[in-house]
């Protein structure tokens, strides 16, 4: 990639598919500088990019747990390996469903209080209603306490005739912690056997719902107008047959290709230009 001396910044992409040479390590990339944009432009490019690449982060921030869901109904629905296997994996994908919750509402916590959205109270007031009117939410959250602060919420598992059935103990629960009196008396309306199958799924909407109310929240008039500006600037790579785009800052010896190949004194983004257009319609749906 050929790089004016005075040039600090540039938007660049891919020509062709990386070149792997045989017998060598490493490969080949031909990037090429698309002359499409001024510094000024480049430069706001490369503010907006880090801007709603850190929003992608919380975009996908669901995945997770949704992902863990999906792993542990398909490992229900495929009960070919010997019992033994079949209850410690499903065992397992249980519990990670469960932690995959707890890291998930544990980020937006954290990530409201620290940035003071706000009134400071947002996370607090979107999942309480939640667990105010989900009760398989509200047993979740009981469980991924217990489970992080007691022992293992997966108590049974039984593969029969009549299915597959997957369970907490409710006694075991109640007597394990100290639970306060709402809690005591939600967990007390429980089957004996809760039936976490159930939980799981039943829950499942509602962590997505919270997830979209977060998002709501720290959407701004600035990222809508970056994620516009990158729309824009998106627009006139059209006419250039490459998906792999970046844009460049160099900040040591911009002469010196083999620290620039080694990634040292240049940082860069990946510009995703048809990301950017898929989230400005989702910000400017109606």
């Amino acid at each position: 990639m050929m790089i004016n001396a005075n040039k600090k910044m540039v938007v660049v992409y891919m020509k062709e598919n990386p070149v792997q040479h045989k017998g060598k390590t490493g490969r080949e990339v031909n990037f090429e500088d698309s002359k499409l944009f001024t510094e000024p432009e480049i430069e706001k490019i490369f503010q907006a990019a880090g801007k709603i690449e850190v929003f992608f982060e919380d975009i996908f921030r669901n995945e997770s747990f949704n992902e863990a869901a999906q792993e542990l109904f398909e490992a229900c629905d495929n009960l070919h390996s010997p019992d033994e296997m079949r209850s410690l994996r499903i065992k397992r994908y249980v519990r990670s469903c469960i932690l995959e919750a707890d890291i998930f509402l544990k980020h937006w916590e954290r990530y409201m209080r620290h940035r003071e959205v706000g009134d400071g109270n947002v996370f607090k007031q979107i999942t309480s209603e939640i667990y105010d009117t989900n009760e398989a939410y509200a047993i979740l959250c009981i469980l991924r306490n217990y489970l992080v602060h007691s022992n293992d919420v997966v108590h049974g598992v039984h593969i029969g005739f009549d299915g597959l059935k997957i369970w907490t103990d409710r006694d075991i629960v109640l007597r394990d912690i100290e639970w306060s009196k709402a809690k005591k008396e939600l967990l007390q309306r429980q089957e004996k056997k809760i039936d976490l199958l159930k939980v799981i799924k039943d829950s499942n909407d509602a962590l997505n719902i919270i997830h979209d109310s977060m998002l709501s929240k720290i959407v701004t008039d600035e990222l809508k107008e970056q994620c516009e500006f990158l729309v824009n600037m998106g627009k006139r790579t059209v006419m250039i047959n490459s998906d792999v785009w970046f844009v460049f800052r160099f900040t040591g010896d911009e002469e010196n290709k083999e620290n620039i190949a080694l990634g040292l004194g240049v940082d860069y983004y990946q510009l995703y230009w048809n990301r950017y257009r898929a989230v400005w319609e989702k910000l400017n749906k109606k």
